[in-house]
């Protein structure tokens, strides 16, 4: 049988292992309501850019599907890379300056 002092032990491991989940409960807990109000400041954006785009695809003047389909001579091509400005993103952006360096050289 488990002495007093092994049982006292025990339990203020319990409780030290505890602290620690609990810790860790809340930085998780932090994280994630940033990554939420990432999302939330996105929204905006994203709004915006589905404007664009529908407002450039729905446009009555501007050439159909057809048109860019055909086998055509291929003289000018536009590249648009989309990187951001805020902090924390330099992984995200040295990979979009990358893929846009791979796509213009070859």
């Amino acid at each position: 049988m488990a002495t007093l002092k092994e049982i006292k032990g025990r339990i203020n491991t319990v409780n030290g292992t505890l602290k620690i989940t609990s810790a860790m409960k809340m930085v998780a807990s932090a994280k994630l309501h940033k990554a939420q109000d990432a999302m939330a400041n996105m929204i905006p954006y994203e709004r915006q850019m589905h404007g664009i785009l529908y407002r450039l695809l729905s446009d009555e003047s501007a050439p159909s599907c057809e048109e860019f389909a055909a086998p055509r001579q291929v003289r000018k091509v536009a590249i648009v890379a989309v990187a951001s400005n805020s902090s924390l993103c330099g992984a995200f952006n040295a990979n979009v300056i990358r893929l846009f360096n791979e796509t213009a050289e070859g």
